[in-house]
């Protein structure tokens, strides 16, 4: 990949993966800046000091100690962007006109030095972090050894950068050394254990000025009593075309004991920890886990295990209900479980939605487009959310940009609208649930840039009342700080909601 493909995809953005262009927020030169940055962090830092090496060896002469020289001055960042690391390896290989000499250059050496023309002019992080933690039984409250563990370094939108791994000492605990202290990076750690894999809930960062940065892991052993398990939520986003109501939903499941709960045996054998039915109409159906799986008669089973804590499981499916010459359309959702709330969002495209079961609240006004806005509460297991959709044969029907990026299985609907439809509900409102939702389910719906500098400052908040608590920041840092966090959170909301 070249630092021009990067700089590109900075600036213009990737609406299909979630990433919104950035051209308009940060200048040119800051573009290059993250993307130097984004790329730095696949180069160790002892790979850095053999690449300084092996510059000043065999490339210093004509190219300048300090890369300047008349033929390219690699201090410029757009003098090599256009060119990857490879390409620029197989142009220079065969040591042929002015690289002659180079013939009998071993290909590593090569390959540090090009990494060493890349790497003048920029500012490079500091890479001299240390994350420290514990791996914790959450059921019994021992630490727990021999536990592999993978530390993701992820980006504000949510990217995976980077990833190291680890062992938990016998008395649970690790520590991760050489990493970015970067405060706007977020780590993330997963391990597993008795079969589940557990994911921190709340990201870690480093506080400016602070070497090191703490992460404890929780995990829990197992049961098969579901007596625990509770559906807390179901949340729904819909949007209109001519044809059909494209609706996600979104069923949240928490877990008030101290075992992680793997279900129980279906008749198929496997296990089910939760299952959910859909309407009679849904056609185009997609769930965004692979541990779903058809039972008969719209209905689905699920073997994800469900961890302790509230809202630990979030089942996410998107279909579509046909509606083509239709003027009014009854949608019927059978529930399985009593659901404490319901929340639902609809792109205002003209329709009347009534429901017995719900209750209309003001229009919301997200990223310029109307929701119409619907509350629930309290519906019990057994019975249906019923909806009845009105005035769909006068439907306002714009046809989606090409930036919304839509699935082919999704047609013409606006998929930025449902995005922003999930961002508004809370769904994704920061990088890191997303990519804790990627790590459950394989295509996780992604926040915009309001929610990954909200997870960021929200995060430093958090780490800073802990090390103002411990003694670790004085009393007068921690107002100065925690005044301008509170005031860049305070900005970022009042523009996203």
């Amino acid at each position: 990949r070249t630092l021009t493909g990067m700089f590109t995809t900075i600036k213009e953005g990737r609406m299909d993966r979630f990433m919104p262009p950035w051209g308009a927020r940060l200048s040119e030169e800051q573009i290059w800046d993250v993307a130097a940055y984004a790329e730095s962090l696949s180069v160790p830092p002892e790979t850095l000091d053999d690449a300084a090496a092996a510059y000043a060896e065999n490339c210093a002469e004509c190219h300048g100690a300090d890369g300047v020289s008349d033929a390219v001055d690699f201090t410029d960042p757009a003098a090599l962007a256009p060119f990857s690391l490879q390409s620029l390896f197989d142009q220079i290989r065969p040591a042929q006109g002015n690289h002659a000499s180079l013939a009998d250059l071993p290909d590593e050496t090569l390959w540090q030095a090009l990494i060493a023309a890349r790497n003048f002019g920029r500012e490079l992080p500091l890479l001299d972090g240390i994350l420290r933690g514990k791996v914790v039984n959450g059921t019994t409250g021992e630490p727990v050894g021999d536990v592999s563990l993978t530390l993701h370094v992820l980006s504000a939108n949510g990217d995976d950068l980077q990833t190291r791994t680890a062992v938990s000492a016998a008395d649970g605990s690790f520590a991760f050394e050489n990493l970015s202290r970067d405060h706007t990076f977020l780590y993330a750690l997963e391990g597993t254990y008795n079969g589940v894999r557990y994911t921190t809930p709340d990201p870690a960062v480093f506080v400016p000025d602070q070497p090191e940065t703490t992460l404890d892991l929780t995990v829990y052993e197992t049961t098969d009593d579901p007596s625990a398990v509770a559906q807390s939520n179901l949340h729904r986003i819909m949007a209109f075309d001519a044809t059909r109501i494209s609706i996600a939903d979104v069923y949240v499941f928490g877990n008030s004991g101290d075992r992680a709960y793997i279900g129980q045996p279906a008749a198929d054998g496997l296990p089910v920890t939760v299952k959910v039915a859909l309407p009679a109409q849904a056609e185009n159906i997609s769930f965004r886990t692979e541990s779903v799986r058809p039972a008969g008669d719209g209905t689905y089973l699920d073997s994800s295990p469900i961890p302790p804590g509230e809202g630990t499981y979030s089942l996410f499916v998107t279909y579509d209900i046909p509606i083509a010459g239709k003027k009014t359309e009854t949608v019927e959702t059978p529930l399985f479980y009593d659901v404490a709330a319901v929340n639902i969002l609809a792109v205002d495209q003209g329709e009347t939605i009534e429901s017995p079961q719900l209750t209309a609240m003001d229009v919301a006004t997200i990223q310029g487009t109307d929701y119409l806005r619907f509350t629930g509460a309290n519906l019990q297991g057994g019975e249906s959310l019923v909806m009845t959709f009105g005035n769909l044969n006068r439907l306002r029907v714009e046809a989606a940009p090409e930036s919304a990026a839509a699935p082919a299985e999704t047609g013409p609907v606006n998929q930025t609208q449902l995005r922003w439809g999930i961002l508004a509900l809370g769904l994704a409102m920061v990088a890191f649930s997303v990519w804790y939702a990627g790590r459950r389910t394989p295509a996780a719906v992604a926040a915009g840039p309001a929610g990954g500098e909200a997870a960021r400052l929200l995060a430093l908040l958090s780490e800073l009342d802990a090390l103002h608590q411990s003694g670790k920041v004085d009393d007068a840092a921690y107002h100065r700080l925690r005044e301008q966090y509170r005031a860049a959170l305070k900005q970022i909301l009042a523009q996203a909601m």
